[in-house]
């Protein structure tokens, strides 16, 4: 078994939106998902108390029955938005966790995918609505 990342090691150092982040004027490629598949131990879902990881809820949909109907809702046609995270150095989500789990349950090697320029996501002047919090 896997171990299970801690998802505050993969938060962005600064505040950032959905909505801002989708604002972002950013082309659409695709990425194999063997790339990012790390990204599902990480525990995104579930609570503080009782964390899982989206490997978690595909295999086991009754430990977080929201999640998983979220995942097999998720619209692909929409790109997931990622970025590089100085502190870490990976490529991290912005959005679009439950497109990448469901894409992953049908089998695909790729997916749309929007590489959000961390400066963008970063502004200070607030254009994007996103504010820094710290640079460390």
């Amino acid at each position: 078994m896997k171990p299970k990342l801690k998802q505050e090691d993969y938060f962005f150092p600064f505040e950032w939106s959905e909505k801002a982040i989708w604002k972002i004027d950013a082309p659409v490629t695709d990425i194999e998902l063997s790339q990012i598949e790390w990204l599902l131990d990480v525990d995104w879902f579930g609570t503080d108390e009782h964390p899982l990881t989206p490997n978690e809820v595909m295999a086991n949909p009754e430990l977080d029955p929201d999640h998983f109907k979220r995942i097999e809702t998720a619209d692909l046609s929409y790109p997931i938005d990622l970025g590089l995270n100085p502190r870490v150095n990976k490529l991290v989500p912005f959005d679009g966790l439950h497109r990448m789990c469901k894409a992953k349950l049908l089998g695909m090697e790729k997916i749309h995918c929007r590489m959000i320029p961390i400066e963008k996501a970063m502004r200070s002047d607030n254009t994007n609505g996103c504010s820094r919090l710290s640079a460390d």
